[in-house]
């Protein structure tokens, strides 16, 4: 059965090996700069709402916000709603909106970080892929929406600083495999099978079913979300005997 994000991700290829064509055409409209403008509004707005919770629009925010973030990476990936789809197209163009607007003081700001990030896109991809379930897993990571700006803000930070420290590891290995050297040339030729091997036993175990085996590193953790101990303790054994016998009356 083809996988419904494989014409999504072959369809991007095309759009940005023409992408030079599809500005053009995209210039010659009446309204693509009225479009452009509503474009990055309209981010901006979801952004702010999605920061208040979707207080002010709950109904909107179910729509963007589709899919259980829980559910099996395989799933996540092959289900796409037309929501979260609609919300990536949204702020994939009103980025490309602002770094194409202002790339000169976001180089001189932020090229350190973004610059790596892009040149090694593809990389980069797998690299986050792997790295959300290693910090969902780990000791103190906030399983809950009740944490503070500060604490998230961290997390945050550390996850971008593992990413980067990927980018440039990578970097500076392949300079190294590059070098002249019969060891490194039959890296460089069994290497690539090797990691993609490496990768795809990855993938599985990182998007296997979070309540299956391969998923229950914090499965203490998990279970206190789901069972209240005081609320059993606290049971009336008289009245629980009373419910269910009314309940083994019923027809």
């Amino acid at each position: 059965m083809l996988v419904p994000n494989a014409p999504l991700f072959f369809g991007g290829l095309l759009l940005g090996y023409h992408r030079d064509a599809v500005a053009a055409a995209w210039r010659r409209l009446r309204f693509h700069r009225a479009a452009d403008v509503a474009a990055v509004v309209a981010a901006l707005t979801v952004g702010v709402l999605h920061a208040r919770g979707w207080r002010e629009l709950a109904p909107l925010g179910d729509f963007l916000t589709a899919g259980a973030p829980d559910e099996p990476l395989w799933a996540r990936e092959s289900e796409m709603p037309i929501g979260p789809l609609l919300g990536v197209m949204l702020f994939m163009r009103a980025g490309w909106i602002i770094a194409d607007r202002l790339y000169q003081p976001l180089r001189r700001t932020l090229g350190w970080l973004l610059l790596p990030l892009g040149e090694a896109a593809l990389f980069t991809f797998v690299a986050h892929l792997v790295a959300i379930p290693v910090f969902y897993n780990l000791p103190g990571f906030p399983l809950d929406d009740d944490v503070s700006t500060v604490t998230a803000t961290l997390w945050v930070a550390a996850y971008l600083a593992s990413i980067l420290l990927a980018v440039h590891l990578r970097r500076h290995v392949i300079g190294w495999l590059r070098s002249g050297d019969s060891a490194r040339a039959w890296v460089r030729r069994h290497g690539p099978a090797a990691a993609v091997a490496a990768l795809c036993v990855g993938l599985l175990v990182a998007g296997a079913d979070p309540d299956g085996q391969a998923g229950r590193w914090r499965e203490g953790e998990r279970e206190e979300e789901f069972f209240d101990e005081d609320e059993f303790e606290e049971t009336d054994d008289e009245d629980a005997s009373v419910q269910l016998g009314s309940a083994g009356a019923e027809p």
